[in-house]
């Protein structure tokens, strides 16, 4: 199995960058300037919360392990 494969930090390291990109998203939601581009931040904000969550879910992570979930 993949998981057993795969260094646990490693992916708890990968899912912490995730939830960085995601919440940099989420503050351009607000930005003004960046009205344009919302509804595409706003997908892209939703796909990376379900990938980040399919990963906890799928290796089995905590997501106490996490900040800015």
């Amino acid at each position: 199995m993949v998981s057993e494969q795969i260094d646990k930090a490693h992916l708890r390291n990968y899912v912490q960058r995730l939830i960085c990109k995601k919440n940099a998203l989420f503050e351009q939601l607000n930005n003004e300037k960046l009205i344009e581009i919302k509804q595409i931040n706003l997908g892209e904000v939703k796909g990376i919360d379900l990938i980040i969550k399919e990963m906890i879910k799928e290796f089995d992570l905590s997501e106490d392990d996490f900040e800015g979930l």
